[in-house]
């Protein structure tokens, strides 16, 4: 079968007009418009109450001044040394006899709270803790036994 050129050209052409009349047959702007509700949002009528009006989300407060957090004590690492104490002294501190103590080795002083029926000169069997590092005070003595 052969197409003849010039009904091949006029179909082709009579297509065009058709598809621009088309395009042509309702103006701009004279569309119907149709709206869609929404599914989500409930239909007021008469029988329901509107929403009561929610109030306004109070403003989020201003951002505090940044402190500076406090870092954690740091552990105390301590060294300990056996050795005899000697009680040389004994204070009184808010109802509690504090002794004051000589360890040896070393000839160092503490302070530890006296053992009963303890009396100056009495020697003992002790530990005494020394801080290395951390937040360590001073050393403690810890009284083991008589001698």
């Amino acid at each position: 079968m052969r197409v003849n050129k010039g009904t091949l050209r006029a179909l082709g052409l009579s297509s065009f007009v058709v598809l621009l009349s088309a395009c042509a047959s309702s103006p701009p702007g004279k569309a119907p418009l149709i709206i869609i509700p929404d599914p989500s949002t409930p239909e007021v009528t008469e029988e329901s109450e509107p929403e009561p009006q929610r109030e306004p989300a109070p403003a989020p407060a201003p951002p505090a001044s940044r402190t500076k957090m406090p870092e954690p004590a740091r552990p105390c690492a301590w060294s300990q040394t056996r050795g005899v104490a000697t009680l040389t002294g004994i204070a009184q501190k808010q109802g509690v006899a504090e002794g004051t103590w000589q360890f040896f080795p070393g000839d160092e002083v503490a302070f530890h709270p006296v053992p009963e029926q303890a009396s100056k000169g009495d020697e003992y069997k002790a530990l005494l803790r020394r801080p290395l590092s951390g937040d360590c005070e001073h050393p403690r003595l810890i009284i083991v036994s008589p001698v």
